[in-house]
């Protein structure tokens, strides 16, 4: 039970992802790329995660306000 409920919740509150969005980076890390992937999964998905909010989602949205 812990490592299902209580360990994507914590990491979901320090990352500001969701539960789900851990869980389903942590299944497609692991699947991908073994026990290597699932340690590499949450970090890489939390750098996305500020490149899109910081660097491509204004962009984008700029683009689409000037069109």
């Amino acid at each position: 039970m812990e490592n299902y409920l209580v360990t994507p919740w914590i990491q979901s509150e320090s990352m500001s992802m969701s539960p789900v969005m851990v869980i389903t980076v942590l299944l497609i890390g692991g699947a991908a790329a073994g026990f290597y992937g699932l340690l590499l999964a949450l970090p890489i998905a939390g750098c996305g995660q500020v490149v899109w909010q910081d660097v491509i989602y204004p962009r984008w949205e700029q683009w689409a306000n000037d069109t």
